[in-house]
């Protein structure tokens, strides 16, 4: 079993994927989820976020104060070091700042597919303009039926 698949009480649960690419600015996505880093995390793991997002978090963290050695060098990072971002996202798992565990947690599980589906939802209507056409386009070109 992959860390895509998840096993709870013999239902398959599938970490969700962005089909759609949608891309939710941060600030959005602030208005409407408290992201902590277990969230961020889950938010990476399933495509609704970029890496950028886990600089633009370590940012704040190191704005109030409040942050160890690796958001502080997570923050430093220029634009497009995802490989660095990605090492030092995965350090914050090794730190237990991020916990890896949570991806295995029914609630925890549960509770940002609700969160992430609600947002990208409310995405998708604040921004129909944007996403109606490619969509009607060619319905099906981005949606895979399993």
């Amino acid at each position: 079993m992959t860390n895509e698949q998840l096993l709870f009480s013999d239902e398959l649960f599938v970490m969700p994927e962005n089909p759609l690419s949608l891309a939710i600015s941060y600030e959005f996505l602030m208005e409407h989820i408290t992201l902590d880093w277990d969230r961020l995390y889950f938010g990476l793991k399933s495509a609704y976020i970029p890496l950028d997002y886990a600089v633009k978090k370590a940012l704040e963290e190191v704005s109030s104060g409040e942050q160890s050695d690796t958001v502080l060098a997570l923050a430093s990072i220029f634009k497009g070091e995802d490989a660095l971002a990605a090492q030092y996202v995965e350090d914050l798992v090794a730190e237990h700042v991020i916990s890896r565990a949570l991806l295995t947690d029914e609630t925890h599980m549960l509770r940002c597919k609700n969160q992430f589906l609600y947002v990208a939802m409310l995405w998708l209507y604040e921004n129909r303009d944007d996403y109606n056409q490619s969509i009607l386009k060619n319905p099906f070109s981005r949606l895979s039926i399993i």
